[in-house]
């Protein structure tokens, strides 16, 4: 079973990778003994996101910063960074 770690604000989740994230030996041979990390995301824009200022859309701001915050999460698992 694999582990998902959170912010400490919200609640541990746990969940039972399938295929390439599997840790089955028999259903996942070739990557079952890698190390892996789920990063979750909420807006669907798949960490592309990169401007500095938000943009104003029907009168509400936007944040588009998914890239700095895969940068900061892909940092924190990767000793030597990326």
């Amino acid at each position: 079973m694999s582990q998902t770690l959170t912010p400490t604000k919200m609640p541990l989740q746990w969940f039972e990778a399938e295929g390439p994230l599997s840790s089955d030996r028999v259903g996942n041979p070739l990557f079952s003994q890698y190390n892996r990390a789920f990063i979750k995301y909420c807006d669907g824009n798949s960490f592309t996101g990169q401007r500095e200022e938000p943009l104003q859309v029907d009168g509400q701001q936007l944040y588009f910063r998914g890239r700095y915050n895969l940068e900061v999460r892909l940092g924190n698992a990767l000793p030597s960074g990326f």
